[in-house]
């Protein structure tokens, strides 16, 4: 052990270099799988920044979206995924009496811009995934219109309570 805190002592330069280089691949993950259809992805490591390009929009519109939250998801998972894994925030819009949460994620590299990352998602009476809306119908049918369901009791959960 006092052989490697003298090396280090000796080569500061390389020691953070490297301690720089393990920084960047532990928060950007470049090898990370994003597909959720492959067989290493994984969900506790979702996150929106990694989508957070036109490439990533299509692939959260085609891919993504479809595949994690079909019709009948529960709100407390797909609560989970975008918010607590995905660090998006929740934007209660269940007053318009149509059970819609919008969950709203705006990346570092976004902060300078007016650009966010908004989608819409339509639960039924169950809180059950009606349809979801980003930029275009991507879950639900593509003729979907919301219809008045009775209010969805807010009831914060352990992922609410993290932000």
């Amino acid at each position: 052990m006092d052989k490697l805190i003298s090396c280090i002592k000796q080569h500061k330069a390389v020691a953070i270099i490297i301690v720089v280089a393990l920084g960047y691949l532990w928060y950007a993950m470049p090898f990370k799988a994003t597909d959720p259809s492959s067989p290493f992805f994984s969900e506790s490591l979702f996150r929106m920044r990694d989508y957070a390009s036109n490439e990533g929009i299509h692939e959260l519109q085609t891919k993504v979206f479809p595949k994690l939250f079909p019709v009948g998801t529960p709100k407390s998972y797909v609560d989970k995924i975008l918010s607590h894994y995905g660090g998006a925030d929740i934007v209660d819009d269940t007053n318009d009496a149509f059970g819609a949460y919008t969950y709203v994620y705006k990346s570092l590299g976004m902060m300078l811009t007016p650009d966010s990352i908004f989608v819409t998602v339509y639960y039924d009476k169950n809180a059950r995934v009606e349809a979801i809306w980003f930029g275009k119908m991507v879950v639900g049918p593509t003729n979907y219109k919301p219809v008045p369901v009775p209010h969805i009791p807010h009831q914060p959960n352990a992922y609410h309570s993290l932000k």
